[in-house]
């Protein structure tokens, strides 16, 4: 008998931890963590460790931190990547408008078309010798305030936040030239279009991250010059597809089995995508797949 094989019963195998040093070291940090007063290791600010804080300890199976929850959020946030939206009080009025500036955050905002039609040029700090330049250059940064979504005028009917030249786009994020588009970021030249992300160049489209030059397309990923598809991974120059990866050059592809074009649409038939109990199976199909 084999001693290292792992016991059964039934078929069952018992879960073996593949880590079993680092799980019996945490446990036991974790074992003896009650709630208590810290010293940020990076900033040296006080903070109490609270038993919520030390769920999530738990939750997740690491040590606790070393850093002030105040200090981890300041990282959070020094890498944002744009795709976010508060409501912050207007510099001048207190009224809030909608801007990509965090509410917290000590910068000052005003409405797009009022921080366009302003001359910042004229303010003239007063130099302090005997201060550093970079605490003066912080007090010029959250003294003039910047514009609340980076909108240049450019945009017709937009709600968007670092956008150029779009159209009856709503929720747009660091995109351009997007026209009747809904929930997208960082994508140009879309038309008809939702949920598009790293895109160029798409047609009637959803659900899409770094795909160019593609129509018709349903959840596709990484693919370039496709038509009337869905669920696509690495596909190029593809058309009449479903459930499709790595292919070039293809039609009437179901799951990457090739079908004829009468066996295509008949299965193709029986699918409805507007039903969002299939649309959501047909996602861990090809998840599995």
């Amino acid at each position: 008998m084999n001693s290292d094989r792992p016991a059964t019963i039934h078929g069952w195998v018992p879960f073996m931890s593949k880590t079993p040093n680092y799980e019996e070291k945490v446990k036991k940090i974790l074992d003896s963590l009650v709630p208590s007063e810290r010293i940020c290791a990076l900033t040296g600010e006080k903070w109490l460790m609270t038993d919520e804080e030390i769920g999530w300890y738990r939750k997740f199976n690491v040590p606790p931190s070393k850093l002030a929850p105040e200090t981890r959020r300041r990282f959070l946030f020094g890498f944002p990547v744009g795709l976010a939206a508060w409501y912050k009080p207007q510099a001048e009025t207190g009224q809030k408008i909608l801007s990509c500036v965090h509410q917290d955050s000590p910068f000052k905002v005003l409405p797009d078309k009022e921080w366009l039609d302003r001359d910042f040029s004229r303010t003239e700090p007063v130099l302090q010798s005997e201060q550093s330049f970079f605490e003066q250059f912080k007090t010029l940064a959250y003294t003039i305030p910047v514009a609340a979504r980076r909108d240049d005028g450019s945009n017709i009917n937009t709600l968007g936040f670092h956008v150029l030249l779009c159209q009856d786009a709503y929720l747009m994020f660091c995109s351009g030239s997007m026209k009747h588009c809904f929930n997208s970021a960082f994508s140009f030249d879309c038309e008809e279009s939702t949920e598009v992300l790293n895109s160029v160049g798409c047609f009637n489209s959803a659900f899409l991250s770094r795909v160019f030059n593609s129509n018709n397309c349903i959840f596709s990923l990484e693919s370039r010059g496709c038509d009337h598809c869905a669920f696509l991974f690495d596909c190029r120059n593809c058309r009449d597809c479903f459930g499709a990866t790595n292919k070039r050059n293809k039609q009437f592809i179901f799951f990457n089995e090739q079908l004829t074009k009468e066996e295509y649409q008949e299965r193709i038939s029986q699918i409805d995508l507007a039903s969002s109990s299939q649309f959501e199976n047909q996602k861990i199909n090809f998840g599995n797949y």
